[in-house]
């Protein structure tokens, strides 16, 4: 299936030879963009709350998790995790150490927090368990 890309899509991080390559869009503004800018096609898709998810190709993944440290992510946090938070609506926490700052002395502190959980404070979760309505929606009413 092509996609006409002339108005919604940023196609140029794809390879030069790929059907879609084009740079018509580049780093255009409101353009949507490839996350798995090689052209692989997108296997699964783990979205538990806003800015975390992780995404699943032939031949990569990528997890996102804010708020975060970079090499817990990098080293702890896999796929199958997001899987299992989402079906079994499990809580994930995480333990590390920071460096913080307080009065200009710096210092190493162990921070908890949750990491992984399906609930999200901002959407009412249907009954299937997959599918989100807004707060405030008109139907849950």
């Amino acid at each position: 299936m092509l996609v006409d890309s002339d108005d919604k899509y940023d196609c140029s991080e794809y390879p030069s030879l790929h059907i879609l390559f084009s740079l018509k869009n580049k780093k255009g503004l409101g353009c949507w963009k490839d996350e798995h800018s090689d052209g692989t096609p997108i296997r699964e898709f783990v979205g538990l709350r806003s800015k975390m998810c992780s995404v699943l190709s032939d031949i990569s993944s990528k997890v996102k998790a804010k708020g975060i440290v970079k090499p817990y992510i990098k080293h702890k946090l896999k796929h199958d995790m997001y899987v299992d938070a989402l079906r079994r609506k499990k809580m994930t926490d995480v333990t590390f150490r920071q460096f913080k700052s307080s009065n200009h002395v710096v210092k190493t502190i162990e921070v908890k927090k949750f990491c992984l959980s399906s609930f999200d404070c901002k959407h009412y979760v249907l009954e299937n368990g997959e599918q989100m309505l807004a707060f405030g929606h008109y139907s849950l009413v």
